[in-house]
């Protein structure tokens, strides 16, 4: 038997120890690589053979013969080519296979042999001795172990510097990290002897210590900001290097102090806006007072710093209290410094010793509309080798500010809250409790008032809630409060009088976006309102909390349905009613409730607010519209009047030609006929762009042009300065803001104008008021609405009184009488204004359905005839939306989007068809992105088709388009599919988007035979810098595609680079289409694996690989790899349903036959694309899309020709090339 000669168990030659130790060193250093690149030499060296493998990293290897094959295996994978070893050793070698895998190579030989293996570093000497070989070994060339000694020489050396390198101890090297508003700052600290440089290419920081120090980076990794990634470090021979990832648009900064590197992190926003160097003017000299330490200690007001000006500011004069004042004079009567003594003091620089405690930070004068951060010069300079003191926040050391303390000043109790970044807060007194409140999740505990507050507060509760801290502190005695800021601390002081006033917030009457009443504040460095529960009074407040300087509501306000809390900063609002709402916009805080609040008269004199409107323009005593005139106008024949009237205007002279011509338009408009005084109106422009500029020709003008529905135009005419601020161009701003749908502006604008009725005609009140009652319904304010037309019926009008009847049942249909409200609108229908008649008739048909008292077919038809029966107003786009809801609800989609295309067609503008189109498209949304079942898939791309206008933008739509796409290519659809995604790449996608879309439509292509529109589609959608995934999933596809249309080899080399079951799968495929029946075999072999080595039973779809890489290695007559493939899965195969089938392709190649030949046509006609989609599916569902319940016909593999080993020749076909 041939036997393995062992190294271990021969005698060594002289000198050949040292290469024993050098073997072993070499193999110790061993590390895994994807697979290991070796090259070959084999040669018949006198009386023996020599296979010579050479790799980059030699891998853990074994040999050993069996049945006359050499076996050698490795620990990791290899790349080789064997064809030199059959070559160059034909005495010795038959044959010579790596295995699919990688992992061994196998030699068959040609007589029993002797072989003795030797490793030389990175060099693997297999020699093949005959039987009879007597003696030792042959020994390794002069030339390796010269090489080798080398080697040892070089590792002798390496050692000894590290060694030298490690005889002194070096303190272990740490890291902090701080923060602050502009940057973050990481302090590197180790031995001051140790030299550091850093170095930083794209994302990638790299920091070089140029000693092997001692470094946690698992411990470091957990105190890391969130912008640096990948925290890493290694040590080599020539130090420690640590790296890490940081965003590209970051700024680094890097200096040296002392012992610490420091790295500071800028983000984009902050490193253009850092603040400059700031000066001091005039400090004091015992300006530098140690920091104040937690409990109770004493300053005196004169040593208070002074505000400190940004350096480069103007030198204005800031109001600031005298210290020897502040104590006795009222807060109210601050004085300001001399401007000329001010100018006179120098602004000496600030050194560190001269800065003022952060407990003592210069406080924020009342009249200051910018505050400026007090921040240090040093952290704002550029990164230099050596910075004066950089300021760092580090959480090992935090600054004494950091804890709270209490402080007098004079007969005032301090309470100083400092927070690494000061938040907003609100502060105010209840009965006897003091309520702070802040936006942090910074705690702290007041405990240590009880004892340092002399009595002053006998109980401290503390809480926290969603990032808000909460204390509530009982006082003892009464005591005013000031808020007062003071850098990134707040300072809270309780005195007999107010050291620092808080600036007054008015709240005044308005109306919400909606229409509804309300009250609100315009308001800057708004934080956040919360609804606390108080637990001595039981009841909810709602508070907002506010940036400094101090600013609070002076006294209580009192209102119907809440009150407004005196505070000392912020705003404190106790509901009187459960639905009273309180809502922070961007710059304004609005308190209302569903239907409105009920508020008083505008400008009641006991309402805390700023002065009501006044009109700033002189009202008009002739004016177009006073009552006298118009009046006239009214009762005269229109006829004979308008006669007269352009018989005076056409006979006027020059300088009676405007009045007379502005009286025959008043009448016409007093007559109802907007359209006549407005030509008439036109042609007193004489020739300018613009009527005349006086104020009643332009009201006039303005108001004909709302009076005719361009509502637009005439608000151009009103904003004009020359009537803008009349009461009559207010009311008419509010017949035109109604007009276009916007409730709040035109209940203000009515709100403005309301004084001016009563000198207005009567027809023209009435339309006013009719205005403002419709807008009160629509805000749902039902006691405004209702005052208004019981103002409006104490006028006696003479006409529109179905239309007042009209809006009565929408109030009591409003306030739930729905009986009283379905009566009052069928008398209105019996009316003869049709155009009430209209609405009410809508009105009761939708307050019937609601009420269900009608079936909704019932419902339909009745809508259905009345859009038909009434067009043109705003009624038609109820009536339609509301029957697009019954359609909708009936799952009649097609007649719903026809209702709402209908609906946007006549009335575009209106806010009732910008809702439903919303409505609409959510609805047409939920059809693709809900339940896919609802309606049938043809149904669905026609839906698609006809309304594409209404697909969502963005994410939803982009959704949609892939959803129906795949339900297309379910019932086998792929052109149709196709299409549609390509649909969506040129016209929706960019960027990564547009590469994902283009892999999930070539993959339609491909399952339609159509490869070189695949191909084409993957090239139209190339993009660099796709995530890692999707590019694979790509060029796996592209490699399919490539493979179809003729060019195997490039599809080869693009799937080599990829690894997973789908991209073997792929190779394999491709491989046996071009008859490359060798590498095929083995790239189905590698698809099993090591299965053999379980004992379950294998799958379909295993055993199908199987038996195709036994064909192809038969094919390739490869009696290694037949015997290999036997070996492994003779035992599976056995009792599986294949087992005859793989007995006959594994059979000794001449005893092939006719069964061979027709198993081989058999599996040559199965489908081996579904089985790739579906391994590609799992790891790319994004991309894949679903597989065709409909697979489509299989394109025939090619049979296997016995004995023909040649490659099929590829052609590549011009599609491909276009």
């Amino acid at each position: 038997m041939p036997t393995i000669m062992s190294a271990q168990l021969r005698k060594w030659k002289p000198g050949e120890w040292l290469l024993a130790a050098l073997t072993l060193l070499f193999a110790f250093t061993v590390t895994t690589a994807a697979a290991s690149e070796a090259t070959v030499e084999a040669k018949e060296e006198s009386g023996f053979g020599r296979v010579i493998m050479s790799f980059d990293m030699l891998p853990a290897f074994d040999a050993r013969i069996t049945t006359g094959v050499l076996v050698v295996t490795f620990a990791d994978s290899i790349e080789v080519s064997l064809d030199a070893v059959v070559a160059g050793m034909p005495n010795y070698v038959t044959a010579a296979r790596r295995d699919p895998d990688g992992k061994a190579v196998r030699m068959a030989l040609t007589r029993p042999l002797t072989v003795n293996t030797m490793q030389a570093g990175e060099k693997l000497f297999i020699d093949f001795l005959p039987a009879g070989w007597s003696g030792y070994p042959p020994g390794l060339p002069r030339e390796v172990i010269a090489d080798l000694n080398k080697k040892a020489r070089e590792a002798r050396q390496a050692a000894a510097d590290i060694r030298r390198l490690k005889q002194r101890d070096y303190q272990p090297l740490t890291v902090q990290v701080g923060t602050n508003p502009t940057f973050t700052r990481l302090m590197f600290t180790t031995d001051p002897a140790v030299k550091v440089t850093h170095d930083r290419s794209g994302e990638k920081v790299v920091l070089n210590f140029d000693v092997p120090v001692e470094f946690d980076a698992r411990e470091a990794l957990g105190q890391m900001p969130e912008e640096v990634k990948n925290l890493a470090s290694r040590t080599t021979a020539d130090g420690l290097v640590i790296s890490f990832d940081l965003d590209p648009t970051y700024d680094l900064r890097a200096f040296r102090e002392d012992s610490s590197y420091v790295l500071d992190l800028v983000p984009p926003d902050s490193s253009s806006q850092a603040p400059a160097p700031l000066a001091v003017s005039a400090l004091p000299q015992d300006a530098a007072v140690p920091p104040a330490a937690p409990g109770l200690t004493s300053a005196p007001a004169a040593e208070r710093s002074p505000p400190i000006a940004t350096q480069g500011a103007p030198a204005v004069p800031m109001p600031v209290a005298r210290p020897a004042q502040r104590a006795s004079a009222p807060a109210s009567q601050e004085t300001a410094p001399e401007p000329a003594a001010q100018a006179a003091a120098p602004e000496p620089e600030t050194t560190e010793a001269a800065k003022p405690p952060a407990a003592q930070a210069p406080r924020e004068e009342p009249v200051a509309a910018v505050e400026a951060p007090a921040m240090v010069a040093e952290e704002n300079k550029e990164a230099t080798d050596k910075p004066a003191v950089p300021s760092v926040s580090v959480e090992a050391a935090p600054p004494a500010a950091a804890t709270p303390s209490v402080r007098r000043v004079r007969d005032a109790l301090e309470i100083v809250l400092p927070f690494p970044q000061r938040p907003a807060a609100a502060v105010f007194m209840r009965d006897s409790t003091l309520w702070m409140v802040f936006d942090s999740n910074h705690a702290f505990d007041l405990g240590f008032l009880l004892d340092d507050s002399s009595g002053l507060i006998s109980n401290v509760e503390q809480s926290a809630t969603g990032g808000t801290q909460i204390a509530r502190l009982t006082v003892t005695e009464p005591r005013l409060i000031s808020v007062i800021p003071e850098g990134d601390t707040w300072v809270v002081a309780l005195g007999e009088t107010v050291v620092d006033p808080s600036r007054p917030i008015y709240l005044s009457p308005g109306f919400a976006a909606d229409g509804r009443a309300s009250v609100r504040t315009t308001l800057e460095g708004m934080g956040g309102v919360r609804w606390l529960e108080d637990p001595i009074v039981g009841d909810r407040l709602a508070v907002l909390t506010l940036q400094g300087p101090g600013r609070g509501i002076v006294r209580p306000q009192n209102f119907v349905e809440f009150r407004a809390l005196a505070t000392a900063h912020g705003v404190a609002i106790q509901p009187m009613a459960d639905d009273v709402t309180v809502t922070a916009g961007l710059a304004d805080l609005t308190i209302t409730r569903d239907g409105g609040l009920t508020l008083s008269s505008w400008d009641s004199p006991t309402r805390e607010q700023p002065v009501p409107y006044v009109s700033r323009a002189p009202e008009l005593n002739a004016g177009p519209f006073q009552a006298a005139s118009w009046e006239a106008a009214r009762k005269r024949p229109y006829r004979e009047g308008a006669a007269e009237a352009m018989r005076v205007a056409a006979s006027a002279g020059p300088s009676e030609q405007a009045a007379a011509r502005l009286a025959l338009a008043r009448f016409e408009f007093a007559h109802g006929n907007a359209a006549e005084a407005k030509a008439v109106l036109e042609v007193m422009r004489d020739g300018k762009e613009e009527p005349d500029e006086r104020a009643d020709t332009s009201l006039m003008y303005a108001a004909a042009l709302i009076e005719l529905g361009r509502n637009e135009e005439g608000l151009k005419i009103l904003d004009r300065g020359g009537i803008a601020d009349l009461r009559q161009a207010q009311l008419w701003r509010s017949v035109a803001e109604a007009g276009l749908g916007r409730l709040s502006r035109s209940r203000e604008a009515y709100r403005k104008g309301e004084p001016a009725l009563s000198a207005m005609p009567t027809d023209l009140q009435v339309r006013f008021r009719e205005t403002a009652a419709r807008i009160a319904i629509d805000a749902r304010d039902y006691s405004t609405a209702a005052i208004e037309l019981d103002a409006i019926d104490a006028l006696n009008p003479a006409d529109g009184g179905f239309g007042r009847a009209l809006l009565r049942a929408r109030i009591a249909d409003g306030l739930g009488q729905a009986g009283l409200a379905l009566e009052s609108y069928r008398a209105v229908q019996g009316g003869d204004d049709e155009i009430a008649a209209a609405e009410a008739r809508y009105r009761a048909t939708k307050l019937r359905i609601d009420r269900g008292e009608i079936s909704q077919a019932d419902a339909i038809r009745e809508l259905e005839l009345m859009s038909v029966a009434w067009r043109g107003d705003v009624v038609e786009a109820e009536v339609l939306a509301s029957l697009g809801e019954l359609y909708t609800a009936e799952n009649r989609w097609r007649d719903a989007f026809g209702v709402m295309r209908t609906a946007i067609n006549v009335h575009p503008d209106a806010e009732i068809t910008r809702n439903l189109q919303q409505t609409m498209s959510d609805r047409f949304a939920g059809i693709f992105l809900g339940d896919a079942s609802r309606i049938d898939t043809l149904d669905a791309l026609a839906l698609f088709l006809d309304f594409k206008e209404l697909t969502p933008p963005g994410r939803r739509g982009d959704e949609i388009i892939r959803r129906l796409a795949d339900r297309m290519v379910d019932v086998d659809l792929l052109t149709e599919a196709a299409d549609l995604l390509e649909y969506q790449i040129n016209n929706r996608l960019a960027g990564a988007a547009k590469a994902q879309v283009g892999a999930r439509a070539a993959v339609v292509h491909l399952l339609n035979q159509k490869p070189a529109r695949a191909y084409r589609v993957l090239q139209a959608t190339r993009l660099a810098g796709l995530p890692s995934e999707l590019r694979r999933s790509r060029m796996l596809l592209e490699a399919k595609a490539l493979a179809e249309i003729g060019r195997g080899d490039v599809a080869v080399e693009l799937v080599d680079t990829l690894d997973g079951n789908d991209a073997l799968l792929m190779k394999a495929d491709i491989l046996w289409r071009g008859r490359k029946w060798q590498e095929a075999g083995e790239a189905l072999e590698l698809l099993v694996g090591t299965r053999w080595r379980d004992n379950t039973p294998l799958t379909d779809e295993e055993r199908m690989q199987v038996l195709r890489s036994g064909i192809a290695y038969a094919m390739s007559e490869d009696s290694l790899g037949l015997e290999r493939l036997r070996v492994k899965f003779a035992a599976l195969m056995a009792n599986s349903p294949d087992g005859r089938a793989f007995d006959t392709i594994t059979a000794p190649i001449e005893a092939r036959g006719a069964a061979f030949t027709e198993i081989a046509r058999a599996i040559a006609a199965t489908d081996t694309f579904t089985a790739f989609l579906e391994e590609y599916r799992k790891r790319h569902p994004d991309e894949a899309g679903p597989v065709p319940s409909v697979a489509p016909s299989p394109q025939p593999q090619p049979l296997p020709e016995a004995m023909d080993t040649t490659p099929a020749p590829e052609t590549e076909q011009t599609a491909a090339r276009s």
